[in-house]
């Protein structure tokens, strides 16, 4: 008795097999450049170090200005 029909259990195995080749790819790239950014003083390094964190950041402030524009004094509703 299967809770899951055959299309249910090839998308997750699709998913796991895009995060599981997500994480191998990645990972390699993600020690370096946290190698890079521990242990050398080179040019531009605030300029990289920002650019690393910009996808952690970006999408709560977008979100928090449109919702400050929105419901604001001045705002639509």
């Amino acid at each position: 008795m299967s809770f899951l029909s055959h299309d249910d259990l090839s998308a997750i195995l699709l998913s796991i097999r895009v995060a599981a080749l997500a994480t191998i790819v990645g990972l390699p790239l993600a020690v370096l450049t946290g190698q890079v950014l521990a242990s050398r003083k080179i040019p531009g390094l605030a300029l990289l170090d920002g650019l690393i964190h910009l996808p952690l950041v970006l999408p709560p402030v977008a979100t928090g200005y449109l919702l400050l524009f929105l419901f604001g004094q001045q705002g639509p509703i």
